[in-house]
Parts: structure tokens; sequence; C-alpha cells
């Protein structure tokens, strides 16, 4: 097993041989790691699996790809949120004026 540099692994984490844990990389407390963990990701679970993900570009943390999809849909959820906008908001509001 290979740790790369700043990696940090919590509590009771199990992790299996040949796996590697990437830079900078969060394995949860209690996780189960059979698959490697890339750089600047956080994992954790029973199978571990990637939760999030830093993004340079935006400086944020971002959920991670949901396997067969894009994480598109929580960066438009986020959009909305930060502009108070969005079908929650709209539901609410009508609501109100009901």
């Amino acid at each position: 097993m290979v740790i790369a540099d700043d990696a940090f692994i919590g509590i009771n984490a199990v992790i299996l041989p040949n796996v590697r844990g990437g830079r900078h990389a969060v394995v949860g407390a209690g996780a189960v790691v059979t698959h490697d963990v890339p750089d600047y990701c956080v994992a954790a679970g029973n199978p571990a699996r990637v939760l999030r993900r830093y993004n340079f570009e935006r400086r944020a943390w971002v959920l991670a790809a949901v396997e067969g999809g894009d994480d598109t849909s929580f960066q438009k959820d986020a959009r909305h949120a930060e502009r108070g906008t969005g079908d929650d908001n709209d539901q609410a509001s009508e609501r109100r004026a009901a």
C-alpha cells in the first residue's frame, strides 16, 4: 500500500493491499478502501467511494460525479442556492402568495 504526501486516514479505516492513497486524499473513519483514492479526494463508506473532489478552478470541494453521470445537477443546485432561486424557493414563494 502506498500513501502519498499529506494524506489523512481516519480511525479504524481498512485499506486493502495494493491500494494507493493519493496526495492530500482523505479516507473517512471506518472506511473499507478497495480501490485507489485519487489525489485531492475524500472517500468514505463500506466499500469506500469518492464523495468529494477538490476543483481548483472554483477553489471549492464539489460532489464527485455519480457513476454513469456527472455533477452538473449539484452545480445547478449550488448556483440556485447562491442566487436564492430554484424549484424549492419558487414553490415556497407560490405557497406564501396563495
